[in-house]
């Protein structure tokens, strides 16, 4: 697999990822914690697999990402369909702790447990031939989680089986998100958790959702955000609904347990901005 983390990326995202300040900024010296967070009561769902697969919208465009290290251990994400043959998650799901990229990747639309023969159930799925992303090593200080999204090729064209959210940046570096309501639809490893356990399902290969929970503080170029996460949601792209076959991406969950000023544990996310200059130009190419 070929890695291409360019000069102009880093350009690009180096000019839209400035230091912003917020009112609601992290404690200087805490870093998130690499832990399940649920922020209050849990308020993930399962989304029923016809739903997600309904013809004429987007939410297919939503799954789950498999890679294998460098070590030859396992790993998973989230990530969403964002071009015809185009994802994005972020890019500590493409490499190990010491910046080596992953050995090969798995790309499952719609992943949702297991069918009634026991098999696997995902609506598409595709192999990642290329990765593009500016961070290079795990990220460790919130510069890094500032820019921790990565950009996947697929082998096939994707987009066209699931629907992909193509959206432009809001071009303020994430500062319009405030207050606003977002959702993400992922791939927690703890999901579902026991009492959510319905015949079918498969614990980390079953989708949780989280609707409603809102982006609640930016500072250093990372979002806060309330929404309930854990291992492997990690790349699950947040979005608000337009319309049913409008979903609007607002940004990258990357981290969980930021401990803000106020004294309140919460999520963090890329902005869409930091990679989007990255993705038009993406686009325009058709990921070559």
């Amino acid at each position: 697999m070929k890695s291409n983390s360019v000069q102009k990326a880093a350009l690009l995202t180096a000019a839209i990822s400035a230091t912003v300040s917020s009112s609601l900024g992290f404690l200087p010296g805490t870093l998130p914690q690499a832990k399940a967070l649920v922020v209050g009561q849990d308020n993930r769902v399962t989304p029923d697999y016809n739903w997600l697969t309904r013809p004429g919208q987007q939410r297919a465009a939503f799954g789950k990402l498999e890679s294998q290290r460098q070590d030859g251990f396992y790993q998973s994400c989230s990530f969403a369909v964002v071009g015809p043959n185009l994802g994005l998650t972020n890019a500590h799901c493409v490499m190990d702790e010491k910046g080596h990229l992953v050995r090969s990747v798995k790309a499952y639309a719609a992943r949702h447990g297991k069918n009634p023969n026991n098999t696997a159930r995902s609506f598409a799925s595709a192999n990642v031939d290329r990765v593009w992303k500016v961070l290079h090593h795990s990220p460790s200080t919130p510069n890094d989680f500032a820019k921790d999204w990565a950009i996947i090729r697929f082998t096939t064209n994707l987009g066209n089986l699931t629907g992909s959210l193509g959206n432009e940046g809001y071009g303020d570096g994430g500062r319009s998100m405030m207050g606003r309501v977002t959702n993400y639809i992922g791939y927690p490893n703890d999901w579902p958790t026991a009492s959510q356990l319905r015949p079918g399902d498969v614990r980390g290969s079953t989708p949780a959702q989280h609707a409603g929970c809102r982006f609640i503080g930016l500072d250093k170029g990372v979002l806060f955000h309330d929404c309930d996460t854990a291992p492997g949601t990690s790349g699950s792209n947040m979005y608000t609904r337009i319309a049913d076959n409008h979903l609007r991406l607002m940004g990258i969950n990357s981290s969980s347990g930021w401990l803000l000023t106020n004294g309140q544990r919460v999520n963090g996310a890329v902005p869409l901005d930091a990679f989007m200059p990255m993705l038009r130009q993406l686009r325009q190419t058709g990921g070559r």
